[in-house]
């Protein structure tokens, strides 16, 4: 799409008539500007100030050029450098002169266009100017930089088909084991490999999938021979499952929902990357999300997800999850957690009656568990009474009712240890909150699951 296709019917009149004069005045000041297009357009001073100033900052114009972002590509060669940088980037100034044949004067001038006009970026490494398109992330300008260097590519070409020692990369590359040494150092500086135990290298896997838009990674015939001849392949061997997933906290109770987390631990002597774990729970159970990632996981790291279930209803049943990943070797690999079952005790209680001044001490004291349902198609009033006539039900004291706000609060013991239970219900619009304040959490998630179950039913058959 042409950019003055987006422009409004003022600014393309700047935009014409600052083009024309720019075209015999390159050295340009914003107030000659201003004037010249005043003079030639109906517009207040204040509205063309804002649109060139809008030009310059999106480098439409840039002051010291005749150039326009429209014609600066117009040039065949300065066109061919901008396509070339932006699927081969990290180029430096004398790799993109012997390229396209350029002398030093004229790749400096298509160079700085470039750059003046925002089409590309330039940053300096160690004694190199080096060119990227205006769209690479920075913090990977430096790894695509070090792998324009034929020898730093060699190694990664090797390092792909199969980890190695400076040794082997010495004799398949035909370098001084020294040269190999300092490339391997500078490569694992910047984490695009991996020192494993077994003093080899490998690739980090976690940078693949961006590198592999910018690089082709066929291996040379002649490499390809010389990697066989001096490496035996080796196949990768599916790690024991409690080498890489191991299930930590499986069944925390947060007073309300319920806490499942699994901690993917790698062991391996490769990257893993590409983590998938995908929670699977019986309909005692709603949760938001049921697979969560993580990118990749180098040797020896460790990192964990958290899921939170919120219980429907009391009972006892399973929950696991399937871990599925990318090894090392680009092979794809699922392991199965072993399932954990937990129960949602449903407490028994008694009535006992708090005085109202009383409620705030019992709040402090205990500990609080929370739930929440929403109501689309009910009435604050309509959701208050199912909740309010549900929780009548349960054998509790009613300890405060307030119709008109919507709020109930009722107290009691829990019958096998005698410990204070505190339930309020309320009511903000379209959603019934639930409040349970024990001293033990466990407790708080069973009587809220088994309060959900009987509200739920009631709606059901309220709509019913």
């Amino acid at each position: 799409m042409n950019r003055m296709d987006t422009f409004t019917e003022n600014q393309r009149k700047i935009y014409k008539i600052a083009k024309d004069y720019l075209q015999k005045n390159p050295h340009f000041t914003i107030n000659e500007l201003i004037l010249v297009c005043k003079k030639n357009s109906n517009l207040p001073k204040n509205e063309i100030s804002k649109i060139l100033e809008k030009f310059i900052r999106k480098k439409i114009f840039v002051p010291g050029s005749r150039l326009t972002s429209e014609t600066v590509l117009k040039n065949k060669t300065r066109l061919q450098i901008y396509n070339y940088l932006s699927v081969n980037p990290g180029l430096n100034f004398n790799q993109i002169l012997n390229l396209f044949k350029i002398g030093p004067f004229a790749g400096h001038w298509h160079l700085e266009m470039l750059k003046k006009f925002g089409f590309i970026k330039e940053r300096k490494f160690a004694i190199y100017k080096v060119f990227f398109h205006k769209d690479i992330p920075a913090d990977k300008e430096l790894i695509i930089f070090l792998l324009r260097n034929p020898n730093v590519f060699n190694i990664y070409l090797c390092l792909i088909k199969n980890p190695c020692t400076p040794n082997d990369l010495s004799k398949i590359l035909d370098l001084h084991y020294s040269t190999i040494q300092y490339h391997l150092k500078k490569m694992q500086h910047n984490k695009l490999i991996i020192a494993n135990d077994d003093k080899t290298y490998s690739i980090n896997s976690g940078f693949q999938d961006f590198l592999t838009q910018h690089y082709d990674w066929t291996v040379p015939r002649e490499l390809n021979k010389k990697i066989e001849e001096y490496i035996e392949p080796k196949r990768p061997v599916p790690s024991p499952q409690e080498e890489i997933v191991k299930v930590l906290r499986e069944g925390d109770y947060l007073g309300g929902p319920v806490h499942y987390k699994v901690v993917v631990q790698n062991y391996t002597k490769l990257t893993i990357s590409k983590i998938d774990i995908m929670i699977t729970a019986t309909s005692q159970y709603t949760w938001d999300h049921k697979v969560k990632s993580i990118d990749y996981l180098v040797p020896g790291e460790t990192r964990g997800v958290d899921f939170i279930l919120t219980p429907l209803t009391c009972g006892k049943s399973q929950i696991y999850a399937t871990v599925a990943y990318t090894d090392g070797f680009g092979h794809p690999q699922t392991l199965l957690v072993p399932p954990k079952e937990i129960q949602i005790k449903c407490p028994l209680v008694a009535p006992k009656k708090v005085l109202k001044d009383q409620i705030d001490d019992w709040k402090q004291d205990l500990l609080k568990g929370s739930s929440s349902i929403q109501f689309k198609a009910l009435s604050p009033k309509q959701i208050f009474e199912i909740a309010y006539n549900q929780i009548k039900t349960l054998n509790l004291s009613e300890v405060l009712l307030d119709e008109e706000n919507f709020l109930c609060i009722f107290s009691g013991l829990i019958k096998d240890t005698s410990q204070k239970i505190l339930l309020e219900a309320k009511v903000p619009p379209n959603t019934l909150t639930l409040d349970v304040w024990t001293n033990n959490l466990k407790h708080s998630t069973g009587l809220l699951a088994n309060i959900r179950n009987q509200i739920d039913l009631a709606f059901q058959g309220y709509l019913g």
